[in-house]
Parts: C-alpha cells; structure tokens; sequence
C-alpha cells in the first residue's frame, strides 16, 4: 500500500486526546504522512492534557495535498458546527476518504457530507 498524506482536523481545545492519539499513530506506523490543521494557530489541546502542533493552518489547507482527511470530536468540536471555513472543507473533500469520531460527525451531517449516506455517532447528535 502506498503511503498516503492525512490531514487531521482538530478543535483548538477540549479535543478527544485518545482519539487522535490512537487514529495518528496508526497511520504513521503504517507509513502514511499526518499533518494537524485547526482554527487555532500554533498547537492544540485536548480535554485530557494531549497536545498537538499544527502544521498548517485551516485557512491555508490545499485539499488536492491530502488523500485523506479525519475529523476528531470530543466536547471543543461543537466550536466547528457553525463555522464556515470547516464547513466548506467538509463539502469539498466529501469525495475523497473522510471520517470523524464522536461529535464531529455533526460537522460532516451540518456540511451535509453525509446525505444519503450511513452513519454512526455518538446518540446525542
């Protein structure tokens, strides 16, 4: 398989820290290329202490760069739900490889990435 370039989107706070760490570290580990993105610039923190440096900026993300792209939930990606510049990279990637873990699969449903597909989350959404 060859190595693919996957761009995480984070919130800038309250992220699931399990999550990504579990999702990056098995990508890596099987020779694809991460790289982190987020309305904040700089790094990210999660709920659980967990941070994560940003490597480029959500503003700045080039969509035809990655393969594929991974959205991470936890209780700071309600910041997302409304936000334009999240919902836009939703919809144009919907084409390309994308999931998302607990409450960020409401950014895909809000961006309707996810019409007329099946999906799971977390029973709240």
């Amino acid at each position: 398989m060859a190595s693919k370039k996957i761009l995480m989107v984070l919130p800038p706070l309250d992220f699931d820290g399990a999550a990504y760490q579990v999702i990056r570290r098995a990508l890596e580990s099987r020779g694809h290329t991460v790289a982190v993105t987020s309305i904040a610039e700089g790094g990210v923190t999660a709920s659980d202490g967990v941070s994560a440096p940003v490597s480029v900026r959500l503003r700045d993300v080039k969509t035809w760069d990655y393969d594929a792209f991974i959205f991470i939930g936890g209780e700071g990606a309600r910041v997302y739900y409304d936000d334009e510049q999240v919902r836009k990279l939703a919809k144009d990637v919907k084409y390309k490889a994308v999931g998302a873990t607990g409450s960020a699969v409401a950014i895909l449903a809000l961006a309707e990435v996810l019409n007329g597909k099946k999906a799971t989350g977390p029973h709240e959404l």
